[in-house]
């Protein structure tokens, strides 16, 4: 999560820097924030809850937000998605790296987010994400989650 509130803080913050190349990052934060607009209405406040700096970068969602009880299991699975939703709509406009470190000490529901943000991401042209990750090989169990996707 802290990835996405750095992206968060970094989309908030209608900033150029022409010797950096962020010139033309102006017109994509707005484009971006207007996507995130209309695509998470819906599930907004779950993201908000991993993700609050997200009330600032959307205060138009912000202020409608509305919470609604649903059960444990659906709502992660919502999660996920509105995740997935939030990383691959701002990476189709800007590229975005993720560093995962340590997933050896990742539990299974980590482990079960990060595979569904890499799923089909080939499928989807103009997504410019990349995810990173490390671990220690020496301190995975065989149980370990991680077994599973490492092998795939």
């Amino acid at each position: 999560t802290d990835a996405c509130r750095d992206l968060c803080t970094k989309l908030q913050t209608p900033e150029t820097n022409p010797s950096r190349g962020e010139a033309d990052l102006e017109p994509k934060r707005k484009c971006v924030v207007q996507i995130l607009e209309t695509t998470l209405s819906k599930d907004f406040y779950l993201l908000k809850e991993i993700i609050p700096e997200l009330g600032a970068l959307l205060p138009k969602l912000e202020a409608a937000s509305v919470q609604t009880m649903v059960p444990g299991t659906f709502q992660f699975d919502r999660l996920k998605t509105a995740l997935r939703t939030f990383l691959h709509c701002v990476a189709q406009h800007i590229p975005v790296v993720i560093f995962l470190d340590d997933l050896q000490w990742a539990d299974a529901a980590s482990i079960n987010i990060v595979e569904s943000l890499l799923k089909d991401t080939h499928a989807e042209q103009g997504v410019m994400l990349l995810v990173v990750g490390g671990y220690r090989d020496n301190e995975l169990t065989t149980s370990h989650p991680l077994h599973g996707p490492i092998s795939k």
